[in-house]
Order: C-alpha cells, then sequence, then structure tokens
C-alpha cells in the first residue's frame, strides 16, 4: 500500500509539473498582452511626470536667479570683513586703554613737581635769588644765591614750615653754603627727595 500511495503521489506531482509549465507559457503570452498596454500607460505618465519635473526645475532656477540671495550673501561678506576689520581696530583700542591706565596709574604715583615747584619759588624770600633748577629721577634740585644770611635763614624756616605741612618732600639735602668774595654772594643749593 505505502508502494501504490508513492506511485500515485509521483503521478500527480508530474501532472502538476506539466500544468505548472503551461501554465508558465501561457503567462508569457498572456502577460506580454497587458504588459504592452501597461508599458504605454507607464511611458505616458512616466513623460508626463518628466515635463512636471522639468517645469517645476525650471521654475525654482529662475526664482532662484531672481530671488536677492546672490546680493544678500555679497552683503554677508561685506559686512563679515567690516567686522573683521572693527574687531582688530577694537583690539587696538582696548589695548591703548590698557595701556593709558596703567600711564595714569604711574602718574599717579609719581610726585607733583610742578606744585613743588611753585611752592618752593613762592617761598622764597625778595633777596634770595633762585638761580637754576635741576630735575633727575630722584631728586628736584634748587641752586640759591643770596647776599644776606638772614634772607637765607628765613628761607630754611619756611621751608621747614611747608614740610611739617607736607605740601614739600620730607628729604631735604643741603649742600654747603659757599661765600665768593668778590661779589659777596653765598650760594648753596637744596635738593628734594
Amino acid at each position: 500500500m505505502k508502494v501504490r500511495s508513492l506511485l500515485l503521489q509521483s503521478d500527480l506531482d508530474s501532472k502538476a509539473m506539466s500544468t505548472d509549465i503551461n501554465l508558465a507559457v501561457k503567462r508569457k503570452k498572456t502577460s506580454s498582452l497587458i504588459s504592452t498596454k501597461k508599458v504605454k500607460k507607464l511611458r505616458l505618465s512616466a513623460l508626463i511626470f518628466l515635463f512636471i519635473v522639468g517645469g517645476l526645475s525650471a521654475a525654482l532656477f529662475a526664482i532662484i536667479a531672481s530671488s536677492p540671495l546672490p546680493s544678500l550673501r555679497g552683503q554677508e561678506q561685506e559686512a563679515a570683513a567690516a567686522l573683521s576689520a572693527q574687531q582688530a581696530k577694537f583690539g587696538k583700542y582696548l589695548l591703548i586703554k590698557i595701556q593709558l591706565s596703567s600711564i595714569q596709574t604711574l602718574l599717579d604715583t609719581r610726585p607733583n613737581l610742578s606744585s613743588a615747584i611753585d611752592t618752593f619759588i613762592s617761598l622764597v624770600p625778595t633777596n634770595v635769588t633762585v638761580a637754576g633748577v635741576a630735575i633727575t629721577e630722584e631728586t628736584l634740585g634748587f641752586g640759591v644765591t643770596s647776599k644776606s644770611l638772614d634772607a637765607i635763614s628765613l628761607l630754611f624756616v619756611t621751608i621747614e614750615e611747608k614740610v611739617q605741612q607736607k605740601q614739600l618732600p620730607s628729604t631735604i639735602v643741603v649742600s654747603p653754603i659757599a661765600y665768593s668774595g668778590a661779589d659777596g654772594m653765598y650760594s648753596f643749593t637744596i635738593d628734594f627727595r
């Protein structure tokens, strides 16, 4: 029985194969007729789609060409170049500003020489003469001449008062007083430090 069922099964399989083969041939013949109609419709729709895409591409190109985007890009590049130039100028400005503040700090720490000179000149009695002014990095010196020792003594007293009032520097160096017998003048120098 097993053998017979196997034979029947093989007969059925062979018939099915022959039917499939015939169907395949029939499909090719019938599909070629159907596909020709479909191909014509597909070609027509592809051509329509191609013209639509071409028209849209041309319209998009015309919009881009007529739009202000290229000029805006040029303006953007000009603005970027101007900003970079301004940035360099602003950096120089900041550097100068920092240097000026440093200079001002140094100027604030140095003694005010013009007020010290004016103060000293205002102290000098009428019969005492300031022969010269010498300014160095550390000292402010005055050359003084007079015919009267009393006037020189009065000058020292007034200098001492101004030092106590802190209108003159507190360190004072006086050179020895020299006397010239030819013209009867006393001369010396006073250095403020």
